[in-house]
């Protein structure tokens, strides 16, 4: 997914790059997009259908468990990728996640409610 460099709008396709500049091709034709706007798509989508990418920012239900206790809490994160262990995770200062169920958190994305290069605020809430 990437937001095309003429207009703004959000398509999805396959990432290439053509003559070293970074296109979504869709439709049979490359799209240029602005590079800090490429994100994968997780594979995984919220509780609405909605496909979650890199760089959007979502609502999440997160259950710790500790040897302390259980805590739950709801919470906006951006989705992101860490490239060297190649996993996508939930961002924000702080407090990141990983959404696999794997370690000491269960994590739940309920919805994505924006993309962080549209809607920072919503992070910063």
């Amino acid at each position: 997914r990437g937001k095309t460099l003429d207009g703004g709008a959000w398509i999805r396709g396959h990432f290439v790059e053509m003559e070293g500049l970074p296109c979504i091709f869709i439709n049979g034709m490359a799209v240029r997009v602005v590079p800090e706007t490429i994100g994968q798509w997780t594979g995984l989508c919220d509780r609405n259908g909605r496909e979650i990418f890199e760089g959007d920012i979502v609502n999440a239900k997160v259950i710790e468990n500790r040897m302390s206790g259980t805590k739950k809490y709801t919470d906006v994160y951006e989705v992101a990728y860490h490239p060297k262990y190649c996993y996508f995770y939930l961002k924000k200062e702080g407090n990141n996640l990983l959404f696999d169920g794997n370690w000491s958190y269960g994590v739940s994305i309920e919805e994505v409610i924006g993309v962080i290069n549209d809607n920072p605020e919503l992070i910063e809430r």
